[in-house]
C-alpha cells in the first residue's frame, strides 16, 4: 500500500469511554489489527459496484494518475479477497443508497451490543449481589 497513517490507540479509548462511535477509513490490514485489539468493532467492507465503474470513477475525478489509477484496482482486488472477514459488504452503487444501509446496520449492530453490555453488567450486578449476600450471612 502506498500510504500510512495511523490512529493512536489512546485516543481511540478516550472517544470509546466518552461514548463516541469512531469511524476509521482503513484497509483489510488495518481492519484486521482493529478487530484484534477491539474484538467488538464493527467492520464494513464498501465495494464499488464493478472494477470498470471504480475506473471510471477514478479516472473522471481526474486526480489519478495512470500508474497511481492501476495501484489503486490492483489494491481493490486485494482488498476483495478479504470480504469474508466483514460483519457487513456493501455496494456502492448509489452513494446515498450505500450510505442509508451502513447507517441502519450500524444503529442495528449498536442495538445488539448494547443488549450484549446489558445482560453482561446485569449478570455481574447480580453476582455481585448474590455474593454481598452470602458474606452478610456468614457475619
Amino acid at each position: 500500500f502506498t500510504n500510512c497513517y495511523g490512529t493512536l490507540k489512546c485516543e481511540i479509548d478516550r472517544l470509546l469511554s466518552e461514548g463516541y462511535d469512531i469511524l476509521l477509513d482503513i484497509n483489510s490490514v488495518g481492519a484486521k489489527n482493529i478487530k484484534k485489539v477491539y474484538p467488538d468493532a464493527v467492520t464494513v467492507f464498501i465495494n464499488p459496484p464493478s472494477l470498470e465503474e471504480l475506473k471510471k470513477r477514478l479516472v473522471g475525478r481526474g486526480s489519478e494518475t495512470p500508474d497511481s489509477l492501476k495501484k489503486r484496482l490492483d489494491e481493490i482486488e486485494f482488498e476483495r479477497k478479504a470480504i469474508p472477514f466483514y460483519d457487513f459488504v456493501v455496494v456502492n452503487d448509489v452513494a446515498l443508497d450505500c450510505s442509508n444501509k451502513i447507517v441502519a446496520f450500524l444503529e442495528n449492530k449498536r442495538k445488539e451490543l448494547n443488549e450484549k453490555y446489558a445482560k453482561e453488567n446485569s449478570k455481574s450486578v447480580l453476582h455481585d449481589k448474590v455474593e454481598t449476600q452470602r458474606k452478610l450471612q456468614r457475619i
